[in-house]
């Protein structure tokens, strides 16, 4: 009964509307994409979300009080996108949102949390310029672009002593972010990207690239995009006969969700989600299996995470965003599904950040990969 009035009738967005007023309910506001390119990350981060805040009330909920889930989507980047976030923070009262947004979107939540002094927490966006700039009400659970290019980057040039290197990158603004930070990183280093590609959808296209990726006789490729388009590209590869050891960052963890899939990526090593070898993550995995059906993507996992850890600041700072917000700047480590979980000064997700590398058909950790260790 008590997920029934929670979880149940929403509006004509299918957004459950709990009572605006009511200070028995402890109000989590999730934003995620529209429908579209991002529908189905979208409904995974909601999954996570939803699954943590089941879970939660199944306990008791924060000081015996239920926990709501407020859903709204992003419309568009600009303009009608900014409305939900409004409506979360001053029409229904969030006490803390939730993002599983791209880097566009994640700036347009960002500028009004800042000015309503709503704590926020992104559940995706990766974009380092939101990492960079010091927002005192903007956390990031999942590891920012820079922090993911340095752990490919030291894979790539340092223990693999690789030079040249090619990057290809969707033409989607977090891909093309991502891409810029691994050639900053690449830089710091003393290297140059050999190679900088941007594509998109079409035969014709992928071929090309293929082309090029073949004529510039590259040590390695990275990856940036989509996990659909970089399968698309190391299958077009594969056909050729073109060998080339492939690296990719933490989106490309969602390929592994397709079994026939995973004899297309042998030996590509990519950005590892934590809740893949931690014991907590396989406990979600089954949780969340048993619930919806299928596994859990990258974005449910830490959607799941920054629900959970949203819920811990509140449990220790009660409803008022100003303490929560000091709570999640103060409180940790935490343990969670992806990981140990501590902020920086800046709000961004600390700790090391893992590669996995498949062998067969299977993702082991690349470090436990090397010394004989066995599947994570």
């Amino acid at each position: 009964m008590l997920a029934a009035w929670i979880m149940g009738a929403g509006s004509a967005h299918g957004v459950a509307r709990p009572a605006r007023q009511s200070d028995s309910l402890v109000r989590i506001g999730l934003l995620v994409a529209a429908a579209g390119g991002d529908s189905a990350r979208a409904r995974d981060a909601r999954r996570g979300a939803e699954l943590a805040v089941k879970q939660w009330n199944a306990r008791g909920g924060v000081a015996g009080r239920p926990v709501a889930l407020v859903v709204r989507t992003m419309e568009g980047p600009w303009g009608s996108g900014s409305k939900a976030v409004v409506d979360l923070v001053f029409g229904e009262r969030v006490h803390a949102i939730l993002e599983s947004l791209d880097g566009r979107g994640a700036h347009v939540a960002e500028q009004i949390v800042t000015k309503s002094q709503t704590p926020m927490l992104s559940a995706w966006a990766t974009d380092v310029t939101l990492a960079g700039a010091f927002v005192p009400w903007y956390f990031r659970v999942v590891p920012d672009d820079r922090r993911q290019a340095a752990a490919l980057a030291r894979e790539i040039y340092g223990a693999r002593r690789y030079r040249r290197v090619a990057v290809a990158a969707t033409e989607a603004y977090d891909a093309r972010v991502a891409a810029r930070a691994f050639a900053r990183q690449a830089d710091s280093l003393g290297r140059t990207v050999t190679l900088d590609l941007t594509y998109r959808d079409g035969t014709a296209e992928v071929e090309a690239l293929v082309d090029r990726i073949a004529r510039s006789a590259v040590d390695a490729l990275v990856l940036f995009g989509p996990p659909a388009r970089s399968l698309t590209l190391i299958r077009r590869m594969a056909a050729r006969g073109l060998q080339v050891p492939t690296f990719a960052s933490l989106p490309f963890a969602d390929a592994l969700l397709c079994d026939s899939c995973r004899k297309d990526v042998e030996g590509v090593v990519f950005v590892a989600p934590g809740h893949w070898y931690a014991p907590s993550g396989r406990a979600l995995s089954r949780a969340f299996e048993a619930t919806y059906g299928t596994p859990p993507g990258a974005a449910a996992a830490y959607a799941y995470d920054g629900t959970r850890v949203l819920l811990r600041a509140i449990e220790r700072a009660g409803l008022d965003r100003t303490r929560i917000q000091y709570a999640l700047r103060q409180a940790g480590p935490w343990q969670g599904v992806t990981g140990v979980i501590q902020f920086d000064e800046r709000g961004n997700r600390g700790g090391s950040v893992e590669l996995l590398i498949m062998r067969g058909g299977k993702p082991h950790l690349l470090g436990a990969g090397r010394s004989g260790g066995g599947q994570p």
